[in-house]
């Protein structure tokens, strides 16, 4: 059987040539133990021997993924506040339940 480079099952992601699943497994397992453990017991769940340098490498690939996902969302967060920004005669109250909320600028109630 063979497919063409475009199909879904035969794309790379996040530049690595095994499955997302597979590196989800991966990425799980690593975040939990040592690479070393990790690899040892992928192999016994899975039946398929990663190496530790590669389990390093997958976590650390998703962890930068996942840190420039956080900045952008920071920098978009950033960027929306900036625009929005109130003067500093707005008043905005916020409650939670169990807690006091300032209704007077002198006191508690």
């Amino acid at each position: 059987m063979a497919l063409d480079k475009r199909h879904p099952l035969v794309e790379c992601p996040h530049g690595f040539r095994v499955s997302a699943y597979l590196q989800e497994l991966i990425v799980f397992l690593s975040s939990d133990h040592v690479f070393e453990q990790a690899s040892e017991t992928f192999d016994k769940l899975v039946g398929i021997k990663v190496c530790p340098k590669q389990i390093e490498r997958f976590s650390e690939r998703m962890g930068q993924i996942i840190e420039d996902e956080q900045v952008a969302k920071a920098r978009c967060v950033e960027e929306i506040t900036a625009f929005s920004a109130c003067s500093s005669e707005d008043y905005h109250y916020v409650e939670m339940d169990g807690s006091m909320v300032l209704t007077r600028e002198v006191q508690w109630k």
